[in-house]
């Protein structure tokens, strides 16, 4: 069972929409080897479906979760000390499933070119996961901001197989692969305000398949490969790490180990820290939560700076600040100063502090 749910502070969460199959979901994972982010800092999103609609509620990662033998609390671990921003992950990636509907096995398909079921008859998962993605941006929990920025992506085992059962072709996945990337993507852009419409999508090569590598999994690393060169997604993680060929990254013929997966999580984010679009300017209480925001007004801009992140945890960088303004704290001290920029690397004991007319608080 999870904790009980833990509600994020009232500042802005980057959501990062995760889809795939089974090492997107950790299968070989071990949740107590996770290199997890600290408190406060990244939280997987519960949708339910209720009678009465969708409701929210957000674990935080740090406290222990069920998805944490996956490879994102690497990822937020690192994209949340590159940036200050924190993270909301929405999982959807579902164990088994191909991109090919006509390699579905009856655990499902991501084609985008497909609307019903695969040939075995599994579901659409890229439907179902619009569905979570739609669920979660109209139940937002009361003071959190979201901003969808990017898709995480691990799949194309199953099609690998599938080629080499002679059911589907290195063509056929590529095709459906590009057409999926570009789906998804466009999936978010209703939910990230006046951010570039169109967000990014980083995925993991596919690995070998034990004991020896196959000629279907070679051909989805090549299609993987072709995607890539488009444009479509970007490969932030090559199969040149050779799971199949070190000790301790595989637990079995397919699945990565823990160890493989925070390696993952840690080289995706990377990339995702290269390329998410930052903040056009400090997102306030309420502003681009669901989409429809069409760009900062002159009131936008005059309106006072916030920090953000707020609250912070010591090793953030807190942006939003006046530039070359004095931090002082409760008993009216002066105790550091921000940057040119009105950045301020959280350098602070706990407790709240002034900046520029705004409280900062820290925790």
């Amino acid at each position: 069972a999870g904790p009980a749910a833990a509600q994020a502070p009232p500042d802005t969460l980057d959501v990062f929409l995760i889809g795939g199959q089974f090492n997107a979901t950790g299968a070989g994972g071990d949740p107590l080897t996770a290199w997890l982010p600290r408190v406060g800092e990244a939280y997987w999103a519960g949708v339910r479906q209720l009678s009465s609609g969708p409701t929210t509620r957000l674990f935080d990662i740090a406290e222990g979760h069920k998805y944490n033998r996956t490879a994102w609390p690497a990822f937020a671990r690192r994209y949340t000390y590159q940036t200050g921003r924190r993270v909301l992950f929405l999982q959807t990636a579902f164990g088994g499933t191909t991109n090919v509907a006509d390699a579905d096995a009856g655990r499902g398909h991501w084609s985008a070119t497909t609307d019903g079921p695969g040939a075995s008859g599994g579901p659409n998962h890229l439907a179902l996961a619009r569905a979570e993605l739609a669920s979660l941006f109209r139940s937002v929990p009361d003071g959190v901001v979201l901003r969808a920025v990017g898709v995480l992506w691990i799949q194309g085992e199953s099609d690998a197989d599938q080629i080499d059962n002679g059911v589907t072709t290195q063509d056929a996945y590529r095709t459906e692969l590009e057409a999926t990337a570009r789906a998804l993507r466009e999936s978010l852009a209703p939910y990230r305000g006046w951010d570039d419409p169109l967000a990014p999508m980083f995925a993991a090569q596919i690995g070998y398949r034990l004991p020896e590598d196959t000629p279907g999994y070679q051909q989805v690393r090549a299609a993987q490969d072709q995607v890539a060169a488009t444009g479509a997604l970007t490969l932030a993680c090559k199969h040149g790490l050779g799971f199949g060929r070190i000790e301790g990254r595989m637990v079995d013929d397919v699945h990565w180990s823990q160890g493989a997966l925070n390696h993952v999580g840690h080289h995706m984010a990377e990339a995702a820290v290269r390329d998410v679009t930052p903040p056009s300017r400090v997102i306030g209480e309420g502003i681009g939560a669901v989409g429809g925001e069409t760009g900062p007004t002159a009131a936008d801009d005059a309106a006072p700076r916030r920090p953000f992140p707020n609250p912070a945890v010591r090793g953030h960088t807190v942006r939003g600040l006046p530039p070359q303004a004095d931090v002082f704290d409760a008993l009216g001290r002066r105790v550091a100063a921000t940057t040119r920029d009105g950045a301020l690397v959280v350098d602070l004991q706990p407790g709240v502090y002034l900046v520029g007319g705004s409280a900062l608080t820290v925790r």
